[in-house]
């Protein structure tokens, strides 16, 4: 009912080869009847509502969406927090796809929990033609170099304006220079039930792969 209501929601894959893509398409397949909304692999990240990102590649690039950004590795636990399994596990999936999607949850959706999404960047290496950079410029990347920080973060420790700070990130992003984590705050808790359902149906789903403990 809920695939005729509602156009599905993307999930898109940056730097995964085809075959990776292909085993996700076939995952949704297997997972359509435990998830909330119906979803499907696009090809266009900045139309995507979940974009997985590929840790391990060898020539990362950057990638722009306004979408949740995922990272997937062989090892997890050696990457950023939030990032799962590569090669994807269902388990994962499942769990990924049923928790509220911020912007993209279709409207008058009852189960739809609000949600903030706030990002937080830190330098992984400075410019190369950093001195020619502005002054506002160097206080921004100064202040990106140890510790992960929003937007709001960086404008109050530099004083520099948020639009400057924000072209820097951008010109950053560009070079493939940030490190960004996508932080989610619930504003409502569903109740314990409704949470401990969910994550009963993705340990059964899991033991249905033979990928759950």
């Amino acid at each position: 009912m809920a695939s005729l209501r509602h156009p599905p929601l993307r999930i898109a894959c940056h730097q995964f080869s085809q075959a990776e893509v292909e085993a996700l398409r076939s995952l949704l397949g297997l997972l359509a009847t435990y998830l909330r909304h119906p979803w499907e692999v696009g090809v266009d990240a900045t139309a995507a509502a979940i974009v997985l990102v590929n840790l391990d590649h060898p020539e990362p690039t950057p990638v722009l969406a306004p979408g949740r950004l995922v990272g997937c590795a062989v090892k997890p636990r050696l990457k950023p927090a939030g990032c799962i399994h590569r090669p994807l596990r269902a388990a994962e999936i499942l769990a990924l796809l049923s928790e509220p999607v911020a912007a993209s949850a279709p409207r008058g959706t009852a189960e739809s929990e609000p949600v903030h999404a706030a990002r937080r960047y830190r330098l992984s290496a400075w410019p190369l033609d950093f001195t020619s950079w502005s002054r506002d410029a160097w206080r921004v990347l100064g202040a990106m170099t140890r510790e992960h920080l929003g937007l709001d973060e960086i404008t109050a420790r530099t004083g520099v304006d948020a639009a400057e700070v924000r072209r820097t990130l951008d010109a950053l992003c560009a070079l493939g220079l940030v490190d960004t984590v996508v932080e989610r705050h619930a504003v409502r808790r569903p109740h314990g039930p409704l949470r401990a359902g969910w994550r009963s149906l993705a340990s059964r789903v899991g033991q249905l792969f033979g990928v759950a403990r």
